[in-house]
């Protein structure tokens, strides 16, 4: 599965061969028959999956979900239609064939009959457990007890599937499950999840009953193998994954959504979102539930460990002295747990940022350790500009004549490369090294503008723009690049991409991939938006954004500062990086507050419809705008209710 062609390019429809189970606290499965495979949604969540009637593509879909207002959380928007289309539910046009078809089961059984026999036997069972001595059993014994387990397993499953087609579902596969310690009879019943809850129940009790029924006669009976079909059992009762676990999902307040567990969506991965997910799933009903249970497996385990070493466990129970040594290691033991769940869940992130990381600090240091002028070779140089945003542009004669032009060019560390007061008449490409680049006020006084690093271009801005100021650029580490006359520069490149494109990606570049805001887009996406954007100058005093008019684009301070202004009432300062409008624009709603240049401002904006179409191409823009607007609302953006406008308190990003 390719995870960006999927969610950007893919043409997607839905599944006609769908089957629904009967809705159960908020949601429901969707089964593909022919596949065989479940997906458990809100019905929120199938609406996404809905706007797939008609082949569409994921942006299409988003495109007209945002302005309905029936958007739900985006990570949860892109996890749904990922984890539609692996179960077979939303496909690119091509059939399905059936994989295997269900079996006739002739026999049924009511699940609530079932289900009080089942727990009669299971707690039948328990008690012997309890009361019992379990003898050690020879290798007969071991063999019997094998068989007695093995038939108790084979009668659990055609139990479990009588129950399960009585309430009109299907079981699948009827085979020998032969590779284990214990073969036995099987069946596929994944199924269970079309079910009501009262089957569910007695499907899984009524798969133990045999067991369960096996175990108590032979405890009552003092059999020898008793042992063998005892531990089978405790091993169907475990807390997780087990009886006991299943149990307690029934009673949470909120069913496991498919969009909850299994992550498919990437950035579902990282720490903060996964945690969200454990925290929007924790319930403390059912938590309890699953700790009583827990709690109870491991006293029945350890009662049966004590009978067989002939300890008196309720003796032990009691030695006060005998636990107080033992809850060091009781709680040593959590604490690994605890651990080896957070390494499971977080390391591939953890892993990714120490990469990230390890990556980063390399490369600082490499710039720092060069003391000498790095030989390069015509192949380098070449690689160096195929990998320029705005070079890579070039046909390859004029990329091949560039290279010839290049001249070595060396700086040491915290050194004016570009001066503010004298003509630079070159062009230089950075090759390594690290540059800071400023601009000066009306004040006289010098302002950062943005960083240069490998690949970037300096000396641009006279070259592109004559009435432009001049910016400064300064090495703040040791600096390699290549440079070439600014008359050249013009005449291979400007003359031949245009003076807009130029200045988009040497100036709009390089200023917002230093952005917080961009900080994890793409290249391609931060190019795209440097291209889309228009630059919008603004008087002192004039307003960008009256409150309550409709927003029309979104607004990025390139120069200068914006205040916010509620009535008559100042809200806050926006300085230059900041930027405003997304919520309203995500929301289809209006401004919530008026904005007022506070100087002379210069703003990049970009339209309302390329803002949209540019959110629902590039899925990592839109998930940091939603994060950023849920931020300062104070609460989710998406969803939205379909009849109001949200406002917000505003935040202002300095």
């Amino acid at each position: 599965m390719n995870e960006t062609l999927l969610l950007t390019a893919e043409k997607l429809t839905l599944n006609r061969d769908l089957r629904f189970g009967r809705s159960y606290k908020g949601a429901f499965v969707v089964k593909n028959v022919p596949a065989q495979t479940y997906l458990t949604v809100t019905p929120q969540q199938w609406a996404v999956v809905q706007e797939f009637m008609e082949p569409s593509t994921v942006p299409d879909v988003l495109g007209r979900m945002i302005p309905q207002r029936s958007c739900p959380a985006l990570n949860e928007f892109y996890e749904v239609i990922l984890k539609a289309y692996r179960a077979g539910i939303l496909h690119e046009g091509k059939s399905v064939p059936f994989r295997r078809h269900a079996v006739r089961w002739l026999v049924s059984l009511p699940a609530h009959l079932t289900l009080s026999v089942s727990i009669a036997a299971l707690l039948t069972a328990i008690v012997g457990m309890i009361m019992h001595q379990i003898p050690r059993p020879g290798l007969e014994d071991v063999v019997a007890g094998l068989l007695a387990v093995c038939v108790g397993l084979s009668a659990g499953y055609v139990v479990a599937a009588s129950v399960l087609c009585a309430g009109d579902n299907e079981v699948y596969r009827p085979h020998l499950h032969w590779q284990t310690l214990v073969p036995h009879f099987a069946l596929d019943m994944r199924d269970i999840r079309m079910a009501d809850s009262i089957s569910q129940l007695a499907t899984w009790y009524g798969r133990l009953a045999p067991l369960a029924i096996i175990a108590a006669a032979a405890l009552f009976m003092e059999a020898s193998w008793s042992l063998i079909p005892v531990v089978a059992l405790l091993i169907g009762l475990r807390p997780v994954g087990g009886l006991f676990g299943q149990t307690a999902t029934l009673l949470r307040k909120r069913p496991r959504l498919d969009v909850d567990h299994h992550l498919l969506f990437t950035l579902n991965h990282e720490p903060g979102r996964r945690l969200q997910i454990v925290w929007r799933q924790f319930d403390w009903r059912a938590t309890s539930v699953e700790l009583i249970f827990g709690l109870g497996w491991a006293l029945l385990t350890a009662n049966v460990i004590f009978n067989l070493v002939h300890i008196s466990f309720g003796a032990t129970l009691s030695d006060f002295s005998y636990w107080r040594e033992i809850l060091p290691y009781l709680l040593g033991a959590v604490l690994l747990v605890g651990l080896g769940w957070c390494a499971h869940e977080f390391w591939p992130t953890v892993r990714a940022r120490v990469r990230t990381f390890v990556s980063h600090s390399r490369q600082r240091w490499q710039r720092w350790k060069s003391s000498v002028e790095p030989t390069y070779t015509e192949a380098t140089i070449r690689q160096l500009i195929a990998k320029n945003p705005l070079l890579r542009r070039l046909d390859t004669e004029t990329q091949a004549e560039l290279a010839d032009l290049l001249r070595p060019f060396t700086a040491k560390a915290f050194r004016p490369m570009v001066s503010l007061d004298e003509p630079f008449e070159q062009v230089g490409l950075i090759a390594s090294g690290l540059a800071a680049s400023y601009h000066r006020l009306k004040s006289g006084r010098r302002a950062f503008a943005f960083h240069l690093s490998e690949g970037d271009l300096f000396g641009v801005n006279n070259v592109v723009d004559g009435k432009s100021q001049q910016l400064e650029v300064r090495s703040k580490t040791p600096l390699f690049a290549f440079v070439l006359s600014a008359a050249d520069f013009e005449r291979l490149v400007v003359n031949k991409l245009g003076a807009e494109m130029v200045y988009n990606l040497t100036h709009k570049l390089p200023f917002l991939g230093r952005l917080s805001l961009c900080a994890h887009w793409g290249p391609q996406a931060i190019a795209r938006f440097a291209q889309l954007s228009q630059i919008l100058k603004y008087q002192q005093g004039d307003v960008i954004l009256q409150e309550n008019d409709d927003v029309q684009a979104f607004y990025i301070i390139y120069e200068g500062s914006v205040r916010a202004m509620h009535g008559a009432k100042r809200l806050g300062k926006i300085r230059r990086g900041g930027f405003f409008g997304e919520i309203s624009l995500l929301q289809n709603g209006a401004a919530t507050a008026s904005l007022v240049a506070q100087e002379e401002t210069i703003c990049l904006a970009l339209s309302k419809a390329d803002f949209l179409r540019f959110v629902r191409h590039n899925y990592y823009v839109a998930l940091t705008l939603e994060r950023i607007s849920s931020k300062r609302l104070g609460h989710p953006i998406f969803p939205l209710n379909p009849h109001s406008i949200e406002a917000y308190q505003f935040h202002p990003t300095s």
